[in-house]
């Protein structure tokens, strides 16, 4: 109900509740059905470490941020895993870049995640990285349900974050709250319909109609 508080969201929410992932001191840990079992680093990308795993919608792949100092300058990736462990593919491995917080098209072909700061997307084979944002800082991000749109929480000057709504199709960016706004909106998320957006604000939770902008409490 709008006025409630938006819950602690623990990342990631796995394709059913008894298949869940979660970063620990031990690394990736899979729980299900009560049980739980490491999933290990791959050896080829030794000494891999990894963070922030992400479960593809269809609970085949999991993305997750995959380090390794011998990728210098910039040792940091999304990576693509099986849950048992084997390595897929790394995406955006690329000189010069920093590509983290990676997040799942709904669909499940194409996963978005943040490079030096902007939203990139590209599909699951690696193939047509592209940039979606260009000179924001984005702090937060989330998939509309038609896996055309991302909203996202950030800024172009810092450091007051506004919220934002991207066409993934034609890389048009829409200002729903300015950073100027006193909003200070993060978290966003989208309901299934995906004609509004919910987010965590210095004000409360608070629910934005997406075509007018409009924030009710």
């Amino acid at each position: 109900p709008l006025g409630e508080r938006s819950p602690l969201r623990c990342a990631p929410i796995g394709p059913a509740p008894a298949a869940r992932v979660f970063r620990t001191s031990a690394g990736m840990v899979r729980v299900d059905s009560g049980t739980t079992a490491r999933i290990a680093v791959p050896v080829a990308d030794a000494p891999e470490t990894a963070s922030a795993p992400r479960w593809a919608p269809d609970g085949s792949l999991i993305a997750y941020e995959c380090y390794n100092s011998a990728w210098s300058p910039y040792a940091q990736t999304v990576c693509l895993v099986q849950p048992n462990g084997t390595l897929v593919r790394h995406l955006d491995l690329v000189a010069n870049s920093r590509a983290y917080s990676p997040s799942w098209m709904p669909q499940g072909w194409r996963i978005a995640y943040l490079n030096s700061g902007n939203i990139w997307v590209a599909n699951v084979d690696s193939s047509n990285a592209t940039a979606v944002t260009s000179g924001y800082t984005v702090t937060d991000l989330a998939w509309a349900p038609d896996g055309h749109h991302i909203a996202f929480t950030g800024y172009t000057v810092c450091c007051s974050a506004g919220l934002y709504v991207v066409s993934v199709d034609s890389l048009t960016v829409r200002e729903v709250f300015p950073s100027s706004s006193g909003q200070y909106p993060a978290s966003p998320s989208w309901p299934p319909s995906g004609d509004s957006l919910r987010y965590f604000s210095g004000l409360g939770s608070r629910l934005s109609d997406v075509a007018s902008g409009v924030s009710t409490v």
